[in-house]
């Protein structure tokens, strides 16, 4: 597959949780949400815990796509937010 039929989908997400199970639960169910969604290529997928800042602690999430068209590409990128807010959400309650 050449880089013209991916894009890559990079995001960070910012949580509050102090509980180290909890921000592993999270890492976790945001990698396996990723790797089961048809739409994302499945190597490489990652799920990195990335940075201590004052009042967060970050994910930084790097995948591919096999959508190149922008317009489509900008409508998945805001589902994936929408769960990835879901699965953060699940994990903090």
């Amino acid at each position: 597959m050449s880089l013209r039929e991916k894009d890559a989908l990079a995001a960070r997400v910012s949580t509050l949780t102090e509980d180290n199970e909890k921000l592993k639960k999270c890492q976790s169910d945001i990698m396996n949400f990723l790797k089961e969604e048809d739409m994302i290529v499945n190597e490489p997928v990652r799920v990195n815990f990335s940075k201590l800042d004052d009042s967060s602690l970050n994910l930084n999430i790097f995948c591919y796509t096999y959508i190149s068209d922008v317009n489509k590409y900008l409508e998945y990128f805001s589902e994936i937010n929408y769960k990835l807010k879901e699965i953060i959400e699940k994990n903090e309650s």
